[in-house]
């Protein structure tokens, strides 16, 4: 049960460190694209 137990966690360690590199790469390229205006609506 221990190793499952490891597994889990590294594997949820490696889903949100894929998260967060995704995450500040769109926020890079929303603001590097200053003709994509984020509203309420959504991306005009």
């Amino acid at each position: 049960m221990k190793k499952k137990i490891n597994v889990g966690i590294l594997v949820t360690i490696i889903l949100l460190i894929v998260v967060l590199i995704l995450g500040v790469f769109l926020i890079n390229i929303i603001l590097d694209e200053p003709h994509f205006k984020i509203t309420k609506d959504g991306v005009e």
